[in-house]
């Protein structure tokens, strides 16, 4: 089984719709320290290998016992008298959409630019979600029930903007929790973009969804208009994997939530950057 090094923390992800599947996985393989480890859980596989990097992303180091070997983390390797620090890099392949995280912004903004090269002429397309759309289709109640499960809004950051009297009292609110439809602040908030209006615009930069079956929450996600997405990763990796069922659920919704886009998402990343 793959083990990360760094687990139950966000990591920054991006999600690739590729006809060239095994190109995809050779290429970004020259982007880590020797070979991927694999493994498939269901219909997907699971790559995993260490990227490296002379910048230090980590807070601390820890210690850690593996198969009777000490070993401190995050690892490390000298390449030309030069200390570099080894990264997680997360590859996950399912039929033609493909999902690469690392744990750091900072690290992806570096990583996410260098695959996006090793990709060019393979025909890889970035997917998108609107989520101003998703925000419509979702209701003031932010819910949806759909056929085997149920999916709710689980963060939401909103721009203001009050074109009338150009005022900036507001500019912008974020709300978090695990069911935001069920509060009265979040539907008074979302009503501009259910019903909009001249005088004010009320515009979703940042989206948190949950996938929720027989009342256990099976996926989550949050990600921007661009197609950047943060999800924990765990023990077991399931949460990645499920990914894909959160994916599929919203482009099940409706036809026109999902697009694909050439221009790297990682490039547009401000506000996902600050979002845990």
């Amino acid at each position: 089984m793959i083990r990360t090094d760094f687990s139950n923390q966000p990591y920054v992800a991006e999600v690739l719709r590729s006809p060239a599947g095994d190109a995809v996985v050779r290429s970004v393989e020259r982007l880590i320290v020797g070979k991927w480890e694999s493994q498939i859980v269901d219909d997907v596989t699971i790559y995993h290998g260490l990227t490296a990097s002379t910048v230090p992303f980590h807070r601390v180091t820890r210690n850690v016992r593996f198969e009777g070997v000490d070993i401190s983390l995050p690892r490390t390797k000298t390449v030309r008298n030069r200390l570099h620090y080894l990264y997680d890099l997360l590859l996950v392949r399912r039929d033609r959409h493909i999902v690469v995280a690392v744990p750091f912004h900072g690290l992806a903004t570096d990583v996410f630019v260098r695959i996006d090269r090793e990709l060019a002429g393979t025909r890889t397309l970035y997917e998108t979600l609107d989520i101003t759309k998703l925000v419509i289709r979702l209701g003031a109640e932010g819910h949806a029930r759909l056929s085997e499960s149920e999916l709710v809004v689980t963060r939401c950051h909103l721009a203001f903007e009050d074109s009338a009297e150009r005022r900036r009292d507001i500019d912008q609110v974020r709300l978090t929790g695990a069911n935001l439809g069920a509060s009265t602040i979040y539907r008074d908030l979302v009503r501009p973009v259910l019903e909009p209006s001249v005088a004010q615009r009320v515009t979703p930069i940042l989206l948190g969804c949950a996938l929720y079956g027989g009342g256990v929450r099976r996926s989550g996600a949050t990600t921007d208009r661009h197609g950047n997405f943060k999800i924990t990763i765990g023990p077991g990796l399931r949460q990645v994997t499920r990914l894909f069922q959160l994916i599929d659920a919203i482009e099940g919704m409706s036809n026109d939530l999902a697009s694909t886009t050439s221009n790297i998402p990682i490039l547009q990343s401000q506000t996902i950057a600050g979002a845990d």
